[in-house]
């Protein structure tokens, strides 16, 4: 077990490559074959984050919850039981 590097560009593109690793110990050695499959990220999933959101976007969400709260509020404030309109 452990972490291995390779230095250099080698694997900069997305794509299927070939290994080749050489297993050494005192009473022999072995070559293992792997493949290492290598996808480029999709650009939609950077832009879709909370972070990149316009400024406006972000005010409006808050603006629309606080409208949210203060319609329930009014609304509950109305239901109270024994309150009567003022007459007049």
């Amino acid at each position: 077990a452990g972490v291995y590097t390779v230095a250099g560009q080698v694997f900069a593109k997305p794509g299927r490559y070939t290994l080749t690793v050489s297993v050494q110990t005192d009473d022999g050695a072995d070559l293992l074959e792997a493949s290492l499959q290598y996808e480029a990220p999709k650009a939609s999933a950077s832009t879709s984050s909370p972070e990149s959101a316009p400024v406006w976007r972000k005010l409006g969400g808050w603006a629309a919850g606080l409208a949210l709260v203060l319609i329930i509020a009014g609304w509950a404030w109305r239901r109270r039981p024994g309150t009567s309109p003022i007459e007049g």
